[in-house]
């Protein structure tokens, strides 16, 4: 599910005359058993500040994962301040969109080919992403704000389910 088979498919071209010279990969993370790369430069995992700066010594990320829920690691890319190129799938074109490239894995170099053509209008787009924890943490306390200035009416509703009668009522036209 973590998109392994785009991954392979950027280490293979990469030995193809079309891309020689203008690819290059870094897979940042644990490769799936018996998995090895022939082009594609591996870093073992990393987080925190030592991720940061290898992030930032890159050109562009590149997530394949499918049905992603929407997970961290390619805010990490956009706020390193990478262009993306990204699976349609999941929840990442949610939070992608408008900083790269989306794709379909049969399309992919087709994508590849869109991103690299439009690699500076997504840079330039970058210092305007703003999926930052900042943004995250003062939806998530308003969405509890919210919750509480409306418990009374919440609770109500639920005392509907729990007495038939009333539900019955509230189901009748008026």
């Amino acid at each position: 599910m973590k998109g392994f088979d785009v991954y392979e498919r950027l280490d293979a071209m990469m030995s193809e005359p079309h891309w020689q010279g203008k690819l290059d990969f870094t897979y940042i993370g644990n490769l799936p058993d018996g998995a090895a790369f022939k082009n594609a430069t591996h870093i073992p995992p990393l987080d925190g500040a030592e991720l940061g700066a290898e992030l930032r010594q890159r050109h562009a990320y590149v997530t394949a994962s499918v049905n992603e829920p929407a997970g961290m690691h390619h805010i990490e890319g956009a706020l390193s301040g990478l262009p993306l190129l990204y699976r349609r799938s999941g929840a990442l074109p949610e939070y992608c969109q408008g900083y790269g490239v989306a794709f379909e894995p049969e399309s992919f170099e087709e994508s590849l080919e869109e991103f690299h053509a439009n690699f500076s209008r997504f840079a330039a787009q970058l210092p305007r992403y703003d999926n930052t924890a900042e943004k995250m943490c003062a939806e998530y306390i308003s969405f509890f704000e919210n919750l509480v200035e409306r418990r009374e009416k919440i609770t109500e509703r639920r005392n509907l389910w729990r007495n038939p009668l009333t539900f019955m009522i509230n189901q009748l036209p008026v």
